[in-house]
């Protein structure tokens, strides 16, 4: 009967390894004269029944919207779904989950995608409440969604050097040569107070010179324009009168009695002349 079930089993598993026959257990072994005991199931399939007479019944496949990788597992996991910012990407089957992603400007949580948290990028690393924060001061973060690192500020006098370029939340501290430093690399270590308290005094200098130029530029104009106004005014020249003839001047009065004295005379000898051509033409019309 034991030599029946073996070749039995042998006959199956040969079927199974041509693909002409679909058996739920992948490999068994025998236990007793009747039964087998499932080793591990094909993908897609639980076991069922550890141990039994047949392998075909050791093992069930998955129920839809179940799925299982484990060959030895006694139960298939119920697909996952991609839910708020997740993104499908493959639906799931029996042999595999449900493969989700997350949205533009988030990034996967974990290995499986369960969840997502903010892309953090480059000179933050992710914090608490999946959410992203600035790297420390003495720290830096050069790539995409990754933790801040220390500034590297030993390694510069290790290896001989000096420190020419602090650290910023992007980028290391930089080192160079003594020899090499250069009046640029100089004023950048330059103190930050310095800078400020040169800055200041600079633009008050400024603003004095500023000043006294557009106070002299004032003057200059304030003293042209009268001259100008002086020199296109032109003042009309003065009526000239008569000189005044006083009347008390017995020269005056002399003149004014000449005057009036030969004026009365013309005036007579015309009417003179007058009287005569009259009794001259009257008496001639007498006679006649």
């Amino acid at each position: 009967m034991l030599s029946v079930l073996r070749v039995a089993v042998l006959v199956q598993c040969c079927l199974a390894g041509t693909g002409k026959a679909e058996v739920g257990c992948r490999s068994w072994t025998p236990r007793g004269e009747t039964d087998v005991c499932c080793d591990s199931c094909r993908p897609g399939y639980h076991i069922n029944h550890p141990c039994g007479p047949s392998p075909k019944t050791l093992c069930s496949q998955c129920e839809p919207n179940t799925f299982n990788v484990d060959p030895t597992a006694f139960s298939c996991k119920t697909c996952t779904q991609c839910v708020g910012a997740q993104v499908l990407v493959k639906v799931c089957s029996s042999t595999r989950d449900t493969e989700c992603t997350c949205r533009k400007g988030l990034r996967c949580g974990d290995a499986d995608c369960s969840f997502c948290v903010d892309e953090c990028g480059r000179g933050q690393e992710p914090g608490e409440n999946r959410s992203c924060r600035k790297c420390p001061d003495g720290t830096f973060n050069d790539q995409m969604h990754q933790k801040c690192k220390p500034w590297q500020t030993s390694k510069c006098s290790l290896l001989g050097k000096v420190i020419v370029e602090k650290g910023t939340a992007f980028s290391d501290v930089k080192c160079s040569n003594t020899s090499a430093v250069d009046t640029s690399s100089t004023k950048r270590r330059v103190p930050d107070a310095e800078q400020d308290s040169w800055g200041f005094w600079s633009l008050v200098l400024y603003v004095v010179l500023v000043g006294m130029v557009l106070i002299l530029i004032s003057s200059v104009i304030a003293v042209k324009i009268p001259k100008k106004a002086t020199k296109k005014t032109k003042i009309p020249p003065e009526k000239k009168l008569p000189p005044e003839i006083p009347i008390d001047d017995p020269r005056t009065l002399i003149a004014v009695e000449c005057s009036f004295h030969d004026a009365y005379q013309e005036q007579g000898s015309s009417m003179e002349s007058l009287e005569t051509g009259v009794s001259e033409d009257s008496r001639n019309q007498l006679i006649v």
